[in-house]
């Protein structure tokens, strides 16, 4: 959150945006499938939450999963619609959600190389715990900061691995 912060401008926010918690998510789904016109007992706000996290943590864009998905079948089509407006209303009010935490800092890392350096340099040498539970999302920001130095340790047992259904 702290890297986000200090360089929000260089991805459409201001620092001090508001991070969503994940019933001010639900509120905000539930407002946009209501503009939308989508009748939640077909689509339960939670489920679509649900989708559009579980691509978050894959960090698939609303572009990446109508390309993937195509938008022919309903159910890609109300998610592809309900993820855009989504992250619009997310940006228009200067917030994030959780997902967007990771999904924001790989792409601010990817997009300006000059700031991953620097953030290279000051964490040159990174310890991940919990391993096991790294999801897709997570395993590319380790990537991303682990590359210049390779100084890199990871704790983890498989056999506590609890986070399956998160993606990990």
């Amino acid at each position: 959150v702290r890297i986000l912060r200090a360089h929000a401008s260089a991805i459409g926010y201001l620092p001090h945006f508001t991070i969503f918690d994940d019933d001010d998510s639900l509120s905000l789904i539930k407002e946009v499938m209501k503009e939308q016109g989508v009748n939640p007992k077909q689509f339960p706000p939670g489920m679509i939450l649900h989708t559009i996290s579980g691509l978050k943590s894959e960090l698939v864009t609303p572009e990446q999963y109508e390309e993937d998905m195509g938008l022919s079948d309903i159910f890609p089509r109300t998610v592809h619609g309900v993820y855009v407006q989504y992250q619009k209303e997310l940006l228009r009010s200067n917030g994030m959600d959780f997902d967007d935490i990771i999904m924001h800092a790989v792409s601010l890392f990817e997009s300006h190389p000059k700031i991953l350096e620097a953030h290279q340099d000051r964490f040159r040498y990174l310890n991940v715990d919990e391993y096991q539970d790294v999801n897709a999302a997570q395993y590319r920001l380790i990537n991303l900061l682990a590359k210049k130095y390779r100084n890199i340790a990871v704790v983890g047992d498989d056999a506590q691995a609890i986070y399956a259904f998160r993606g990990a």
